[in-house]
């Protein structure tokens, strides 16, 4: 048994340096490396939006000078001269037409000079030209285009994502520039369209951190760093306000369903109205160098608390087995098999003050061991007198308690006797009273019956007043006929003190032709009990103290006060404010109370 003791003094020692080596020390520790993955988490972040934000202005102030440089160049080409008569022009034939456009070289020289531009082509309605070099004859299929149209509705010039087959025949979206041109003496109209280079844009914004997306209003991609991504459209999850002019945000979105680090902004191209191009550039590396930093901090985190753990592990076994000496020696002088001069060793044990002065007062303890044993034998003796005196009175509890069941067959054999003797009115009564008393006593405390089992034990009381009245009370029930009241859920014992307060407040003073009406139906929703009777009803003072009473409770309020302000109270908590009861009386006819319920199903 000493042992035992023993052993348990030993772990919750272990225990306790355990819980001093998690609180001194590693409690702090873990809060301090928490403390740096936190601010170096935010640090990184937040210097990678500013990186990304930056090279997103870059990207945009690049975008901007070249919309600028190439508008520019538009209006060079929609106000030049030469290109102005070849388009006014009349040509007997397709020969001729060529020769004059051999001799305007306008256009090419534009191509040849300024690599941003990826192709210039001009679109005329003159009949007397063909399709050749850069002039293309329109048709209907592109006279009925929309880009066409709105072109030669408007002056300035718009940008748009052009879709077109190159010489290779693959599919490509680019920046494109689409105006009107001025066509002197000439009744056509001609509309010149300015491509720009994909190439000569992915050198400006390659960048191999980033991945950049551009778009124009809500077109399709006409360029970006990921080829995969071009002549799709800009990911919903980035969230573009495309209802702002200047727009520009920093998020956080999935691409390819990598986590990244995502700014927006959007650019409005120099004299054009109504275009908007708008930057999504995507840092998806982020992330992943976010957490190749903090799987460092945590594993350098690690190799500290390990140092820590070897280190407190080795000075807490050193202090155990000084602790266990001491718990040896302890259980020597408990014995009485220790000396003085095993006392004058301690010094020798024990490298602590501390523990030699504790084992100098072992020998204290040992005067006093015997003294406290005979306390302890003291003490128990009075437990056990106690427990004694305690299981006599739960006998005697127990002996007082009434059994339902005996209140229940000592009515019946009443009931019985009554109907041996032909007293069937005392029998009926007895009955209904035993009926009326099981089911308070069943449902008193619980929070669930049904209105079968409510209207039932309304009936009951009903017939034994009726019996005790006679004709002076009369009753009728009235049940929607859709409603089979077993499958409606009441809280019990909420209808009878109400029919009590109608009999003993009203028609008890009546001489003949009381009557009570209960009605029970559902609407909107609801369950709504009517309990109406024929007393007279109230003037406005008594109707007001009754309502007083219903909502706010009072020690000096009669009885029937406190039983509506107790169904009225259980309701409420039970169902909700909008639930409960309502009170109306007419004077000189009678008063109706209302209970309305939720409709809830069994």
């Amino acid at each position: 048994m000493e042992k035992q003791t023993l052993n348990k003094k030993k772990r919750s020692l272990r225990s306790q340096i355990r819980n001093l080596y998690l609180s001194v020390l590693l409690l702090p520790l873990l809060i301090l490396g928490g403390t740096l993955l936190v601010v170096s988490y935010r640090n990184q972040i937040g210097n990678d939006r500013k990186l990304l934000s930056a090279y997103n202005s870059g990207v945009r102030q690049t975008m901007y000078d070249l919309t600028t440089y190439i508008y520019n160049i538009s209006d060079s080409i929609a106000y030049n001269e030469d290109l102005s008569r070849l388009l006014a022009g009349r040509y007997g034939n397709n020969n001729q037409f060529m020769t004059a456009y051999n001799n305007t070289t306008v256009v090419d020289q534009y191509i040849a000079k300024y690599t941003a531009i990826g192709g210039i082509y001009i679109y005329s309605e003159n009949p007397t030209v063909c399709s050749y070099g850069r002039v293309i004859k329109v048709d209907d299929d592109i006279r009925n285009s929309d880009w066409y149209q709105k072109a030669n509705s408007q002056f300035t010039g718009f940008w748009t994502s052009y879709e077109y087959t190159d010489a290779y025949n693959k599919e490509v979206t680019a920046l494109t520039l689409i105006r009107k041109m001025v066509v002197v003496d000439s009744g056509e109209s001609a509309v010149v369209m300015i491509r720009v280079s994909n190439s000569f844009l992915n050198s400006r914004i390659e960048n191999l951190s980033y991945t950049t997306l551009m778009t124009v209003n809500r077109e399709p991609i006409f360029c970006g760093t990921d080829p995969e991504a071009k002549r799709t459209y800009i990911n919903e999850n980035v969230g573009i306000d495309y209802n702002r002019v200047r727009y520009s945000n920093d998020t956080t979105a999935e691409y390819k369903g990598i986590k990244s680090l995502v700014s927006v902004a959007s650019l409005k191209p120099s004299k054009s109205a109504d275009s908007q191009i708008y930057i999504v550039s995507y840092d998806t590396n982020a992330y992943t160098g976010i957490a190749q930093m903090l799987h460092w901090i945590v594993a350098l985190l690690l190799v500290a608390t390990a140092l820590s753990a070897i280190v407190f592990v080795w000075l807490a076994r050193r202090f155990t087995k000084e602790i266990a000496t001491l718990r040896y020696e302890m259980g020597r002088v408990s014995h009485k098999n220790s000396n003085d001069a095993t006392i004058l060793q301690g010094d020798k044990m024990f490298s602590s003050a501390e523990l030699t002065e504790a084992y100098s007062d072992l020998l204290l303890m040992a005067e006093n061991i015997e003294k406290m044993e005979a306390q302890q034998y003291e003490a128990e003796l009075n437990e056990k007198r106690l427990q004694n005196d305690q299981q006599k009175i739960e006998i005697k509890v127990l002996a007082s308690q009434i059994n339902p069941h005996f209140l229940y067959n000592t009515l019946e054999m009443i009931r019985m006797k009554a109907l041996s003797n032909n007293d069937r009115d005392v029998a009926t009564a007895i009955k209904l009273l035993g009926q009326s008393m099981r089911y308070v006593l069943e449902n008193t405390g619980t929070m669930e019956s049904t209105l079968k089992k409510e209207l039932d034990h309304i009936m009951n009381y009903l017939q034994i007043q009726k019996l005790r009245f006679g004709e002076r009370v009369d009753y009728q029930i009235n049940i929607q006929p859709d409603m089979n009241l077993e499958e409606y859920v009441s809280l019990p014992l909420i209808m009878q003190p109400i029919v009590e307060n109608a009999i003993v407040h009203g028609l008890e003073k009546r001489e003949g032709n009381g009557k009570i009406w209960v009605a029970i139906y559902t609407l909107d929703n609801r369950v709504y009990v009517d309990i109406s009777d024929n007393a007279g009803g109230m003037d406005e003072a008594t109707m007001n103290m009754v309502l007083h009473m219903v909502e706010h409770y009072k020690k000096e309020n009669n009885t029937s006060g406190i039983a509506l302000y107790n169904i009225n109270r259980r309701m409420k908590l039970t169902y909700g404010e909008d639930y409960g009861i309502d009170i109306h009386t007419v004077p000189g006819e009678g008063t109706r109370v209302r209970l309305a319920m939720p409709i809830i199903r069994v």
